[in-house]
């Protein structure tokens, strides 16, 4: 089984990187979609990266009620700027959830 600090590491990681394109594209371009079929924005992919670790490391392992829209994860958009400090916030409660 892989330590939880190594988890908790693995997954700061990924999220700074995607937040780090969301960032980078900025407002408009996060928000657009390839145009291929089925493919998802930047910023709709973090969301739902999110709303994964909302769901596993607040409803799996910490036991709580993570209400969730997946579908809505999707189709999310918004500002560049409120995504990566939720992703900050996402993260301090991940780390807080796996460390139960």
């Amino acid at each position: 089984m892989i330590p939880v600090d190594t988890l908790i590491s693995y997954v700061d990681r990924a999220v700074d990187r995607l937040a780090a394109v969301v960032t980078s594209l900025g407002d408009d371009r996060c928000n657009q979609r390839p145009d291929l079929p089925g493919a998802n924005s930047p910023y709709a992919i973090l969301t739902h990266c999110l709303g994964v670790m909302a769901y596993w490391g607040g409803h799996v392992v910490a036991g709580r009620d993570v209400p969730r829209d997946r579908p809505a994860e999707f189709t999310a958009a918004g500002r560049a700027a409120d995504l990566v400090a939720a992703a900050e916030r996402a993260k301090l409660q991940f780390r807080a959830d796996a460390l139960t």
